[in-house]
């Protein structure tokens, strides 16, 4: 898989990156290198609030992981807000 270009990443405790590249927020482990898309579509963009893939985003440009909540917060730059996903418990 390529990535368009990341704009943000961070980290869980246990070492998963989380990454945004274009509109979509991706997880990376470096134990096992698997890169999965988490969220968001790609594309032109778009404000969707939803579980996976159906969620959609707009020019995201950083990433924050709290770890005792389970999610991520994402600043959606161009749809001028901040949103939570919720990330797999396997994570932390």
């Amino acid at each position: 898989m390529t990535l368009e270009h990341d704009t943000a990443i961070s980290c869980t405790a246990t070492g998963i990156v989380i990454l945004m590249s274009g509109h979509a927020m991706y997880s990376y482990d470096p134990r096992t290198t698997d890169l999965i898309k988490l969220a968001g579509g790609g594309g032109d963009g778009g404000c969707v609030d939803g579980p996976g893939l159906s969620a959609q985003f707009n020019g995201p440009r950083s990433v924050v992981v709290v770890d005792q909540e389970f999610c991520a917060y994402v600043s959606d730059t161009k749809n001028r807000c901040i949103r939570r996903v919720t990330l797999p418990r396997d994570f932390f």
